[in-house]
């Protein structure tokens, strides 16, 4: 089901719009792709973790990391996502100028992708529990909404509904397993700690908007590039700035600790 889902809406493009449509809403696909690889590697390395906590019955522990993986997640994906919504066109306009006609598109994937992290590992907490039946469930609803959203707002608008069908499939199947960890387990994958990303993305945001106004004489692709870099450099020093939580430099720690004997062997390779 999930492999035929993942193409529905590119088959659906071709035969209920028109093919070129297919081109543009693949490479709006792809680029948000980028996103989620963080959240896949954190996801890989988070099963099973979760399968000893719940095999041992220590949901307290299991919620920590169901909320630092959800945070570390949503911190690293908040600043790409920003700027496939702030830069849609821009971004698009380097695969040529007939994609661009993507960018309402490419916000709206983007927007789901972020739904999906902004959630945490709530869907792999229901499979490494032992709840393939919840699974099933949600994997259906899925299958259904993508079709019969699809189906409903791709004649319509093409490439942009196929994208607005994505997102409210996202938003409902997320908030579905959301509920249901909450409800197995008394489990939010969130605390006062995201807090700092979403500050630090409210300072980027309005830092852009001032050098928007301020650099308006320059040239638009220069000018959003420029945007693009004060972004990313506003929001990791807010970030910085604002401090780690302990939660934080334990898993700084770790990859530390992972990625020094990866480093040692290179230097002595380099010898």
């Amino acid at each position: 089901m999930t492999t035929f889902r993942e193409n529905i809406q590119t088959m659906l493009l071709g035969s209920l719009y028109t093919v070129a449509s297919v081109g543009v809403f693949a490479v709006a696909n792809q680029l948000n792709m980028v996103g989620s690889m963080f959240q896949s590697a954190i996801a890989t390395a988070s099963r099973p973790l979760a399968s000893e906590l719940y095999d041992a019955g220590d949901y307290e522990q299991m919620g920590q990391v169901y909320q630092t993986t959800t945070k570390w997640t949503f911190t690293v994906n908040l600043p790409l996502f920003l700027v496939m919504l702030l830069f849609p066109a821009t971004i698009l306009s380097l695969f040529g100028k007939s994609f661009v006609a993507g960018a309402v598109a490419l916000s709206l994937l983007a927007s789901a992708i972020m739904v999906d992290i902004s959630t945490g590992m709530c869907g792999i907490i229901l499979d490494m529990t032992g709840h393939t039946t919840l699974k099933l469930i949600n994997s259906i609803v899925r299958l259904v909404m993508s079709l019969g959203l699809s189906i409903l707002l791709i004649p319509q608008w093409g490439v942009v509904g196929a994208a607005l069908a994505t997102l409210l499939v996202v938003a409902t199947v997320n908030v579905l397993r959301l509920l249901q960890v909450f409800v197995l387990f008394r489990l939010l994958p969130y605390n006062l700690s995201f807090f700092k990303p979403i500050t630090a993305g409210l300072a980027a945001v309005a830092t852009v908007a001032a050098c928007g106004i301020m650099l308006s004489g320059i040239a638009t692709p220069w000018r959003e590039m420029l945007q693009i870099g004060m972004l990313f450099g506003v929001y990791v020093v807010v970030l910085l700035s604002l401090g780690l939580s302990p939660e934080d430099r334990i898993v700084l720690a770790r990859a530390r600790h992972r990625l020094d004997p990866r480093l040692s062997r290179s230097a002595l390779h380099d010898h």
